[in-house]
């Protein structure tokens, strides 16, 4: 074999392998931080009475921002679980999004309320039509009425020159649950009470 043969095939193999460590996309990475109220700052009604378990409600938040206010879960169910959804393309950045590791702890995610953080299946948005990527916080519980702190930071940093401008994330949710059930020695209690109650009021009616 010739030299410059020799030459052309060393030359071809480097370039493939410098190609294999270039990015396939300029996507941006997302990390979302779910923790418990941050003091100092005021409380939202950030889920509504009206919204139920695996409905989708849309947020639009500003990267890296940490002058958010607290979230209110007001919707009747403790949360034991709590999916957060990122659209891969918006029209205000010329990147996608993905979910991605922007701390450098080797995980996606930051919380402490949730100790299991995963990456799950799509998840449609019906009145959207369209798929969004689909992150699970599990193993922790969120009570009807407490609140939470939740915010995202990027990779590169978008933070907005105006919070109230259009380049903002727009992020999805939806939570799944269970309400809280008296427990049975309270509602016997509390129905021995009402009965107790009426037996004294016919009582005191019969004497009169």
């Amino acid at each position: 074999m010739k030299t410059t043969d020799i030459g052309l095939l060393i030359s071809s193999a480097l370039g493939s392998l410098f190609l294999s460590f270039t990015p396939a996309t300029a996507a941006i990475l997302v990390e979302p931080i779910v923790t418990t109220p941050r003091e100092n700052f005021s409380d939202v009604r950030g889920l509504p009475p009206t919204l139920q378990p695996f409905e989708p409600i849309l947020w639009f938040f500003p990267p890296n921002d940490t002058g958010l206010p607290n979230l209110s879960n007001e919707t009747g169910y403790t949360i034991n679980k709590f999916s957060l959804l990122l659209f891969p393309e918006l029209p205000e950045f010329e990147d996608g999004f993905v979910w991605g590791d922007v701390n450098g702890d080797g995980k996606i995610g930051l919380s402490n309320i949730f100790t299991n953080i995963n990456i799950a299946p799509d998840f449609t948005v019906p009145f959207l039509d369209t798929n969004a990527l689909r992150l699970e916080l599990t193993n922790g519980t969120i009570q009807d009425g407490k609140s939470f702190a939740l915010r995202f930071i990027t990779s590169r940093d978008l933070t907005p020159i105006d919070t109230q401008g259009n380049d903002l994330l727009l992020i999805g949710s939806f939570y799944e649950g269970f309400r809280t059930v008296p427990e049975p020695s309270n509602v016997f209690a509390f129905v021995l009470t009402m009965a107790l109650g009426c037996w004294l009021r016919k009582r005191k009616l019969t004497r009169t």
